[in-house]
């Protein structure tokens, strides 16, 4: 039996969730790279990675609150949609022929913690935090493109997702 998720909310009724919030971020790996070497491929491969990535946080009921050159940072009022949301993103990328640019990898990470929300941004330690787990991902000897990388809290609700709900 599929499970069809809910239709979400139109983006423009949406607020941007306050409290516990899901953090997800994301990151092309050497974007300035393939810049330097392919900039109109590059604009091509930034634009549908753009439309795939907010689509699948829209769909699952998140919020883009910044957009930074090809990263994203959104808010989800639950984990599961925010894990949901990451596992669709890398599915979806990797449906896209990028080849043009020498492929693409793009990383993501999860934070949950608290924030609070003033005018359509987040504030708070935890909103902080996230942003440094972020900053993180650059860290050679921390990422590996192409994969999700999550806090403790994140793990359970991971398993619950892939296990309990295949193929979302």
């Amino acid at each position: 039996m599929d499970f069809t998720p809910p239709a979400p909310e139109p983006v423009a009724k949406r607020r941007l969730p306050s409290g516990t919030v899901a953090f997800l971020f994301t990151d092309i790996e050497g974007s300035t790279v393939r810049w330097d070497r392919n900039p109109d491929g590059m604009q091509l491969a930034v634009q549908q990675h753009d439309r795939a990535v907010r689509a699948v946080i829209e769909q699952r009921n998140g919020y883009v609150f910044k957009a930074l050159g090809d990263a994203f940072c959104a808010a989800f009022s639950n984990v599961d949609e925010a894990v949901e949301a990451a596992l669709a993103a890398q599915r979806e990328l990797a449906a896209h022929d990028f080849s043009s640019v020498d492929g693409i990898l793009v990383r993501i990470a999860i934070h949950v913690g608290t924030a609070d929300e003033r005018d359509a941004f987040l504030y708070g330690m935890s909103a902080v935090f996230a942003g440094v787990t972020a900053v993180a991902m650059s860290i050679p000897l921390y990422r590996q493109w192409g994969q999700l990388a999550v806090g403790p809290y994140v793990v359970g609700t991971i398993w619950m997702v892939v296990v309990s709900r295949p193929g979302r």
